[in-house]
């Protein structure tokens, strides 16, 4: 997962805030538009796409990278096979760390052969990363539906509240009321 994204949900819901403690119209138009956009790089709908795609990343050949376009493919991009994990070293290339040294292994008392990386790389951590995103896209499809009904309602016909004035009639020809106890 990139910082652009991560710093933008961030920036997006600081604006959401903003928008609704201030209940400018203009600006809750802007939240709206903006949840919008980071509803459409999350989920990146044109996948694949040569030129709608939100992929940030090119394979050798030009093409947009399928597994880097939205949050589902970036971060399932890390939880490959083993066999991927030793040809590709996505993660670790892009860390330039987190590969396990054959040689500082302990192979004696702890001996895992399918366990290559450690830390960012691990599959624990994506695993992690995958529930956390899981949470990111509902909770900011949250935020887009509440803002759009904010909208909605902010741009609403509204209601006069000028006095209204009442004509009561025939209050001379009603009988006096009883009193009862006296």
């Amino acid at each position: 997962v990139s910082t652009q994204s991560t710093w933008g949900v961030v920036f997006i819901c600081i604006v959401t805030v903003l928008a609704a403690s201030a209940r400018v119209k203009w600006l809750n138009a802007m939240t709206v538009a903006l949840l919008g956009v980071t509803l459409l790089y999350l989920f990146d709908p044109f996948h694949g796409n040569n030129y709608f795609t939100f992929s940030s990343l090119r394979v050798s050949n030009g093409d947009p990278d399928p597994e880097s376009a939205g949050i589902l493919f970036a971060v399932n991009k890390m939880y490959h096979s083993m066999q991927d994990q030793e040809t590709r070293r996505y993660c670790t290339n892009y860390y330039n760390y987190f590969w396990l040294d054959p040689g500082l292994e302990d192979r004696e008392r702890l001996n895992n052969p399918s366990r290559l990386t450690f830390g960012y790389c691990s599959r624990g951590w994506a695993l992690a990363m995958l529930c956390f995103e899981g949470l990111v896209l509902l909770l900011v499809m949250v935020l887009f539906i509440l803002a759009l009904i904010a909208l909605v309602l902010r741009f609403r016909e509204e209601r006069s509240f000028d006095p209204i004035q009442l004509e009561v009639r025939g209050i001379d020809e009603l009988p006096p009321a009883p009193v009862y106890g006296y």
